[in-house]
This record gives structure tokens, sequence and C-alpha cells, in this order.
């Protein structure tokens, strides 16, 4: 898999170097120092998260670092590691790595990070998540892996086939959720009543509208 990052600090920088053990993995970030560090030497991660890390620091070669999205070009997957009032700029920048296939997943902790992203790309195309994973940054193009833990990933609208694709580049621990699947398997078990599944999906196509919350009843 093709797999392009945007935004190399810290967590960003942790994941690309695992990712790139199996994956094409292609970093872009506008700071130059960083681009600079990791043409030279690699992206530098000092394995240190308990239980696991080695202690030692290893360099880890992507395929390619650039503060150019052209130059990169289009990937099947695009991980987005910015904070959120830089989400929507970044996710524009990079859309010459994005075409209609293209996954553009975050794992950025912080609400409205799906809603920065949709203003630039389709909703079907968007996964959002959490990560559990710690790193903190040494220096530019160096970081160190602190924790690892549970990495959660799931969509409002991509397909859950999608999602699976994502989950089969190698990132350990995932947690697919997909709240049409959620609906249903609710339903059949009793926790919400069959007529309350369209409203409360309609509620998810449409987070203004609580109808759903007093029976449909404004």
């Amino acid at each position: 898999m093709r797999i392009g990052f945007v935004g190399c600090g810290a967590i960003g920088s942790c994941y690309a170097s695992y990712l790139s053990r199996k994956h094409e993995v292609c970093v872009l970030d506008t700071y130059a120092p960083v681009i600079e560090s990791i043409k030279k030497n690699g992206i530098l991660l000092d394995e240190c998260a308990p239980g696991s890390g080695t202690g030692e620091t290893v360099s880890f070669r992507p395929a390619m670092a650039t503060t150019d999205p052209k130059e990169i070009g289009v990937v099947d997957l695009l991980i987005v590691f910015v904070h959120y009032q830089y989400l929507e700029a970044a996710v524009r920048n990079a859309l010459p790595m994005i075409d209609r296939h293209t996954m553009i997943l975050c794992l950025q902790n912080g609400l409205g990070n799906y809603d920065e992203i949709a203003k630039v790309v389709p909703e079907e195309q968007i996964i959002i998540g959490n990560t559990a994973f710690g790193a903190t940054p040494v220096e530019p193009g160096h970081v160190k892996h602190t924790g690892t833990g549970v990495t959660n990933m799931g969509s409002l609208k991509a397909p859950k086939e999608n999602v699976e694709r994502m989950a089969e580049a190698g990132v350990k621990y995932v947690s697919l959720t997909n709240l049409d699947t959620i609906a249903q398997v609710g339903a059949e078990e009793g926790y919400i009543a069959p007529e309350d599944v369209a409203r409360l999906l309609k509620f998810r196509d449409n987070p203004s509208d609580e109808s759903w919350i007093n029976g449909g009843e404004n």
C-alpha cells in the first residue's frame, strides 16, 4: 500500500516509521528542517515504549520526504497528523496526493477534526479515530516512542470494507466501528427499537436535527 503522511511530528513520525517496514511511505511536512533531517538521516526513533522498547535509536527511511505534495502524487491512504486549527489547510495543500480512491485517516485527538476534513473531501473517503500511542519530539526528524496502545478507527459514511483496508495496512489493535452496523446490532439485541434505527441514522446525516431523541417530534 502507498501511504502518505501529512505532518511528521512526534506521533506522525512514529506511525510513519513502523508502517514503512511493510509499505511505501511518503511523508509531507511544511517545516523544512524536519524534511531535511529525514532526507539526511531517515526518521530517528528512540524505541522506549515500556514493555516493547529496546532503548535503541533506529533509523527508518521513508520512500520520500518532501515539502511539496506534487512530488509524492496520489496515495492509497493519507494519514493526517496536524492540529485542528491547521487541518483544513493541510488537507487542501495535500490535494495532489488525493484522488477519488484515496482514504483520509485522522487519528489526531480533539473534536471537530471530521468536519474540517469534510470541507475538502467527500465524507465517504474519511476515516476518523484515535490512538493510545505516545511519542515526544527530541529534535526535527527525531522522536521518542513512549507508549503503545489501542488504535480505534471508524467512519460515518465510508464503506466498511474501506475501513477494513486501512486495518490491513498493519496497524495493530484496531477496533472498527460503523454506525449502520451498531444500529443494526443494537436493534437485534433489543437496545434500540427497530423503528428508531432510521431516526438514529438520520441524525448521523444531520446532527443538528435532534428530533430522533423525542420520537421524531420537534
